[in-house]
C-alpha cells in the first residue's frame, strides 16, 4: 500500500467513525437536568394605579354608588311613627323614589350600610300581609344577639 492508499483508508475510517459517533449520539437521550438546586425568585410584585380614563371610571362608579347611598337613607322614613324604626311591620322603613327591584334591594343595602354598619346580615326573606309585601332581613349585633329588620318594598316590587 501507497501513502495515498494508506493516507486514503484512514481518512474513509475517520469518516465513518464520525458517522457512527453522530448516529450514536442522536440516539442516546439527552443527560438528566442537574439535582442541584438553582434558586428561583418571584418577579418583584408591582401595585397598579389606575390613571386616565380608568381612573375616570372608577371615581365616576364610586361616586354613583354614594349618591345611591345618600339617597337611600336621606329620606327613609318608617311607615308609621310609633316604636324603633323597621323592628315591627308596624314600623317598617319605607325607602322613597325606588323605581326597581334593582334599586330597592341597593337602597336597602345601603340603608343597613349607613345605620348598622357593625351587624351582619343573618338571612332574608320576603313577607306578604295586609295587602302590603315587606322583606324581612334577619340581623346579628355585634353582642350576638338577633333582631329583624322590617322594609315596605310594596312600592318597588316587581317592577
Amino acid at each position: 500500500m501507497s501513502r495515498e492508499e494508506v493516507s486514503q483508508a484512514g481518512m474513509q475510517s475517520t469518516q465513518k467513525e464520525t458517522e457512527a459517533k453522530t448516529t450514536a449520539s442522536s440516539a442516546r437521550p439527552a443527560p438528566a437536568p442537574s439535582l442541584t438546586r438553582r434558586r428561583v425568585s418571584a418577579p418583584p410584585v408591582r401595585e397598579t394605579v389606575p390613571t386616565g380614563a380608568a381612573q375616570r371610571r372608577v371615581r365616576s362608579a364610586l361616586a354613583c354608588l354614594a349618591a345611591l347611598v345618600c339617597a337611600g337613607t336621606a329620606h327613609a322614613q318608617p311607615a308609621t311613627q310609633t316604636g324603633t324604626p323597621g323592628t315591627t311591620i308596624e314600623t317598617a322603613i319605607v325607602l322613597p323614589d325606588i323605581a326597581d327591584e334593582f334599586h330597592g334591594v341597593v337602597a336597602e343595602q345601603g340603608y343597613i350600610a349607613a345605620h348598622f354598619a357593625t351587624w351582619h346580615i343573618e338571612y332574608q326573606t320576603r313577607l306578604s300581609q295586609n295587602d302590603r309585601d315587606y322583606d324581612v332581613i334577619g340581623m346579628i349585633k355585634p353582642d350576638r344577639s338577633k333582631t329583624r329588620l322590617f322594609f315596605d318594598i310594596t312600592a318597588w316590587v316587581g317592577k
